[in-house]
């Protein structure tokens, strides 16, 4: 491989998007796991298995194959879940979380299981616009809240039965 002049630049920048904001991706998982009472060992122990899945895809499959997740399904309600959960328990991620989305969102059309029109709908969710009435809202919080089926409890419950299973 051979760099051009201002080449050298725009593979480091490259190398710190690839492993050094992974890094802090990671942290920020491990900060929301701590909402919900989980240790950071704990988290790690329990992601790790996911992280290496993801990397094992990447190599594997590669791109745009190897994406998952609510974007590459289109999966709207999800979508929203979470950024309702993130603005009610950590609002100061709802700006990664969403420009990440919007950087997944061209992934999953390259992927082939969206199409343009659910694309357009996930971009709007993810700018804020919404993506229904307030009923569709209203179900989705009730769906996330702690009482409600994708409540902290059970997702607490849920990773702590994977971090025991190692």
């Amino acid at each position: 491989m051979l760099l051009g002049p201002g080449d050298k630049v725009l593979y480091h920048a490259a190398a710190v998007l690839a492993s050094n904001y992974m890094v802090t991706q990671v942290k920020l998982a491990l900060d929301l796991w701590r909402e919900f009472g989980v240790s950071p060992e704990e988290a790690t122990n329990a992601l790790l298995p996911l992280l290496q899945g993801t990397l094992n895809n990447i190599r594997t499959v590669g791109l745009p194959d190897c994406l998952t997740g609510p974007i590459a399904r289109g999966d709207l309600d999800t979508i929203e879940r979470h950024l309702l959960a993130l603005k009610d328990r950590d609002p100061s991620l709802l700006a990664v979380y969403r420009e990440l989305g919007l950087q997944t969102v061209p992934i999953a059309l390259a992927r082939g299981k969206i199409n343009e029109e659910k694309a357009q709908q996930m971009r709007a969710l993810l700018r804020g616009r919404g993506s229904g009435s307030s009923r569709h809202s209203q179900q989705v919080r009730a769906a996330s809240s702690p009482s409600g089926n994708g409540g902290p409890g059970r997702t607490r419950r849920r990773a702590l039965s994977m971090t025991r299973k190692r």
